[in-house]
């Protein structure tokens, strides 16, 4: 597996860093964690050769906030990819119609383009597994604002973000090699922060967390997009100390160690 991270910052493109999106390529299958302005980055030559050979996409989407999934678009054009496959959460996750959701992007006003001319496909998730490109992968709720989804694609890795820390979510997470989940706030201004606190997962709670569940490695995602490299560097090196598991910084457009799991 290899994973390449397209963007690692939360709700907003600032600092040089793009918004939620993540490309995951196997031998037999490609997927996209969410779609998010990151997902420009597939434009780009670098990234552009690690697609060589992609002709279908699995998207999978965590939940449908603008900042998971304004990357459609960009995605969607990128001329190689003959089959673009939207896996979209409904009930019992999201009380949410994707067709209608998605729709409303490739349609005018906002979109030349409307759905029906795009490769684009649509799936629901409405259970908890499903077999995509011969891939098993999990699918949980999660605690955030309009809801949202954990995945997890064999024992690869998981992809928790856009939740606060849940206790529960250690079921899910057992014999992982990658644990990307979200770092929000450090501890200082998470306890200044009560409304974050309940939206996201901040510092301490990530540490606690992930020195529980103990991953082979952790790689923090959706980073809160007003602290500088410095900050984030900090803080990271703070979460590996904490835990006891080797944690990534995710680079955009860098492909990280490649990983085990099937």
């Amino acid at each position: 597996m290899k994973l390449i991270p397209l963007g690692i910052s939360g709700y907003l493109p600032i600092n040089g860093r793009h918004s939620s999106c993540f490309l995951v390529l196997f031998d037999d299958a490609a997927f996209l964690l969410d779609a998010g302005t990151g997902a420009a980055r597939m434009h780009e030559p670098a990234i552009r050769e690690h697609l060589e050979g992609v002709r279908e996409l699995h998207v999978l989407l965590s939940h449908y906030h603008v900042d998971h999934t304004a990357g459609l678009y960009y995605a969607f054009t990128v001329r190689s990819i003959e089959r673009m496959v939207i896996h979209a959460p409904v009930c019992p996750f999201i009380q949410a119609d994707p067709e209608e959701a998605i729709r409303r992007y490739f349609s005018p006003p906002l979109n030349s383009y409307t759905l029906d001319t795009t490769q684009l496909v649509i799936e629901p998730v409405n259970g908890p597994e499903k077999t995509i490109a011969g891939h098993t992968v999990r699918f949980w709720a999660q605690k955030h604002p309009g809801g949202s989804v954990g995945i997890r694609i064999d024992n690869a890795l998981a992809y928790v973000t856009d939740t606060v820390v849940m206790e529960e979510n250690a079921g899910h997470l057992q014999d992982l090699d990658l644990l990307m989940h979200e770092l929000w706030l450090n501890e200082e201004d998470a306890a200044k922060d009560e409304h974050e606190n309940n939206r996201h997962a901040c510092f301490g709670p990530v540490a606690a967390f992930v020195a529980k569940v103990k991953p082979a490695r952790m790689m923090p995602v959706h980073l809160y997009p007003g602290y500088d490299d410095a900050a984030l560097s900090a803080m990271i090196g703070e979460l590996e100390r904490r835990s006891g598991v080797p944690v990534i910084m995710p680079q955009e457009g860098v492909p990280a160690a490649s990983a085990g799991g099937s």
